[in-house]
């Protein structure tokens, strides 16, 4: 059981900063003003 735990928490981590990364890579290229990385996150977030 706290394995399992320990194991959601650190995909959880990892999925979050690959967001991150993502988000940041895409400001740093000028595309964070425009809806397609929002767009390609929550397509993301909803196939989990």
């Amino acid at each position: 059981q706290r394995e399992r735990f320990a194991a959601e928490r650190d995909l959880a981590a990892a999925r979050y900063g690959y967001l991150l990364g993502y988000l940041q890579l895409q400001a740093a290229v000028g595309a964070a003003t425009t809806p397609a990385p929002l767009e390609e996150i929550n397509s993301y977030l909803l196939a989990e």
